[in-house]
């Protein structure tokens, strides 16, 4: 069971490559245990080097039980160095201790990411060319602190002309001398930064467990703020509630001025879980609405497309092109106001798209 030919393939190596080929003799005899047959069958010219990688692989495990055993006894272990004879042409052999070094990393102002000191300066043309010093090139290590400022006083700017100044996207990117992609990712991380302001009012608790959470949300209450920065949101509400225990997250939503059930995730996994559900429709969703009218069946069916509406952004319409949108309808009750009919109806959409019941 011993690759005899592999290794004496390797000994058989140039001598300009001979210090990698004792490197991976050196390996081969530390994880097996035939060299003596080895050293039986090797040429002659090459036992003695052998024998020479083994005695070198015995004083390396040697060694390594002497850290170990120094490290339980809180004691500071000798330093151990490789030594790899490398044999050149010109002369006999000689001694290069290699040791083995973390890379150095530098970095990065835009994505506060430790990269490389060989690729630093290419991430920094793809990641962020607009912090990347003008002139010669000082050296990484100046360019990573001069990023860092430059990317922190580009922040504050943006933020500045964005949402005090209420500039523009195109007009920020021009004042900061950045492109707009740059100025969107910049507000994103500033945005992020924001810790979502906690609100102390009080929430119906419909279920809760370990994972999810079912709420009763009353109408005028936004699912999430306008802003981080800005409260009045059940997402508030259910940071004040779940504390530290857990974070909420977000599957599905109502309308602000619509009540209802609201199940929210307190982990990603269960987000993840429930958000397949709402996407393969395995959910059933019931509404019930107050509207104006009587229509002509206890039970009905619409099956009409809703796509955008031409002129306003935040409305939809019934059109040709649009998205597929199926409900069914069943009549609760009718009434009459002020010689207006009325009727109460529950409705079931079978699709999920946006002001569907609407």
């Amino acid at each position: 069971g011993c690759p005899q030919k592999h290794v004496h393939s390797r000994l058989r190596l140039s001598k300009s490559m001979r210090a990698v080929k004792m490197l991976l003799a050196q390996r081969w005899f530390a994880t097996n245990s035939c060299t003596a047959h080895v050293l039986d069958q090797a040429p002659l010219g090459s036992r003695v080097e052998l024998a020479r990688l083994s005695l070198q692989t015995t004083r390396a495990s040697r060694c390594a039980r002497s850290r170990s055993q120094c490290a339980v006894a809180n004691r500071k272990p000798k330093p151990f160095r490789l030594q790899v004879s490398s044999k050149k042409s010109e002369r006999d052999d000689s001694k290069v201790a290699s040791t083995v070094t973390a890379p150095l990393r530098h970095i990065c102002g835009g994505c506060q990411a430790l990269i490389r000191d060989t690729r630093f300066r290419m991430h920094l043309q793809k990641c962020c060319p607009d912090l990347i010093p003008s002139g010669k090139w000082p050296g990484n290590k100046e360019v990573s602190e001069y990023t860092v400022v430059n990317e922190e006083a580009k922040t504050r700017r943006a933020i500045q002309l964005r949402f005090h100044e209420k500039k523009s996207i195109e007009e920020v990117a021009d004042s900061i001398e950045a492109s707009p992609d740059r100025v969107k990712e910049i507000l994103r991380k500033a945005s992020k930064a924001i810790p979502i302001v906690v609100d102390h009012a009080p929430v119906d608790i419909l279920y809760e467990d370990d994972t999810i959470v079912a709420v009763n949300k009353p109408w005028n209450l936004r699912m999430a703020p306008k802003h981080r920065f800005e409260g009045g949101a059940l997402l508030n509400r259910m940071y004040a509630h779940l504390a530290l225990a857990a974070t909420p997250h977000i599957v599905h939503r109502l309308d602000m001025d619509t009540s209802g059930a609201v199940v929210l995730a307190k982990s990603s996994a269960a987000a993840a879980h429930l958000c397949e559900q709402f996407r393969e429709r395995s959910v059933l969703k019931e509404y019930v609405a107050l509207c104006a009218g009587t229509p002509p069946s206890p039970a009905f069916q619409v099956d009409a497309p809703i796509g955008r509406h031409p002129t306003r952004k935040e409305a939809r319409e019934v059109r040709g092109d649009g998205d597929a949108a199926f409900t069914h309808f069943e009549v609760l009750a009718t009434s009459e106001l002020h010689g207006q009919p009325l009727c109460a109806v529950r409705a079931m959409p079978k699709t999920g798209r946006t002001h569907q019941i609407r």
